[in-house]
């Protein structure tokens, strides 16, 4: 079974914790302090952190894992689930699995699929996973995120296991958005740091528009570690969805959480070109110039293609290749074929 943090007050409400790749439940010490009065289980993904020793399979193999370390609890209590980054999948395959096994969710931080640089992303994931267990690495890393606890974020990396976190990174960039979202019952809000990767942010527009009963959110200031770099503003925001009150703002250095009340999808199309009579016009000239260009550029290849059939009389009519051929006379007058035949390589190029 998977290992997990438990704490246990009397509160009948439990708030289920799942972490980010490369990490561990370590990442919710800060936020679960915050939430002393609820049973919070910060559960350790497989090969992270305490459970370094069970491989990393799937999101589904994941999602039945967790859901073995919460199958005891009694039925009376309110299951809430939080999942952030690659743990936000896993949060939400568990949703899927069981559309009305929990009160209510928060997901943070993950894309809606179609990522266009999947492949460049995998490759450079690959070339740095070696050194993800190096302690200045790993600390430089979590520096960019943004995590002050540098020494700590190291120390989770370290006990990853590699393969698995390979394997993990590899399912998250695959990651596409299911089809059948609308079977969940469970009300989700969906956030994401205004300063994570655009495809994060944009992706909440997707997970707005498969649900009536998902809402979503930005934190202003904040990228994708913000959980970590503001564990009160996030338990603030897991207290609010608990207790039913509104979203929190003004905590930790004015930084804010806003609903969103459209956001654009990401889409690959270029917008679409406003078209009037003049650019209507443009473009027909344009065509026809593309057209006639090519025709010439066709016909200078087919000249230049056809071979020359030598006979007897032209053989006989030759010059000599050793004899340097006359300059033409000032006087004389080039014929009009070879002036046009001149002037087409030109009109070609």
């Amino acid at each position: 079974m998977l290992h997990s943090q438990i704490t246990r007050p009397a509160d009948p409400a439990v708030i289920v914790f799942l972490h980010g790749a490369g990490t561990s439940s370590w990442m919710w010490r800060a936020v679960t302090a915050d939430l002393a009065d609820y049973h919070c289980i910060a559960v350790d993904l497989p090969g992270h952190g305490g459970s370094a020793d069970e491989p990393w399979v799937s999101f589904d193999d994941a999602a039945a894992k967790v859901e073995e370390v919460i199958a005891d609890l009694p039925e009376h209590l309110d299951v809430y689930l939080v999942g952030a980054s690659l743990g936000g999948y896993v949060a939400l395959q568990m949703l899927r699995a069981a559309p009305t096994r929990f009160k209510g969710a928060i997901i943070s931080g993950i894309h809606a699929g179609g990522q266009k640089t999947s492949g460049l992303k995998r490759a450079a994931s690959r070339l740095m996973m070696p050194f993800m267990k190096w302690s200045f690495f790993a600390k430089r890393n979590a520096a960019a995120m943004g995590i002050t606890d540098t020494a700590g974020f190291a120390a989770e990396a370290k006990k990853a296991d590699r393969a698995s976190t390979m394997t993990a990174a590899d399912d998250v960039l695959e990651f596409t958005l299911p089809e059948d979202l609308d079977v969940i019952e469970t009300p989700t809000l969906f956030v994401a740091g205004a300063q994570d990767q655009p495809s994060i942010v944009t992706a909440l527009a997707a997970f707005r528009d498969a649900n009536p009963v998902f809402k979503v959110a930005t934190v202003d200031d904040f990228g994708p570690a913000w959980s970590t770099q503001a564990p009160a503003l996030f338990a603030s925001m897991v207290r609010a969805e608990v207790t039913g009150t509104e979203l929190p703002d003004g905590i930790l250095d004015r930084a804010s959480i806003k609903l969103l009340e459209a956001m654009p999808a990401e889409t690959d199309e270029a917008p679409a070109e406003e078209v009037t009579p003049e650019t209507e016009d443009a473009k027909v000239e344009e065509t026809v110039v593309e057209d006639e260009t090519q025709e010439v550029v066709e016909e200078v290849a087919e000249v230049e293609e056809t071979p020359v059939e030598v006979t007897e009389d032209t053989a006989t009519d030759a010059e000599p290749l050793d004899e340097t051929p006359e300059a033409p006379k000032a006087e004389e007058v080039i014929p009009e074929e070879t002036a046009n035949s001149d002037s087409k390589p030109k009109a070609a190029a």
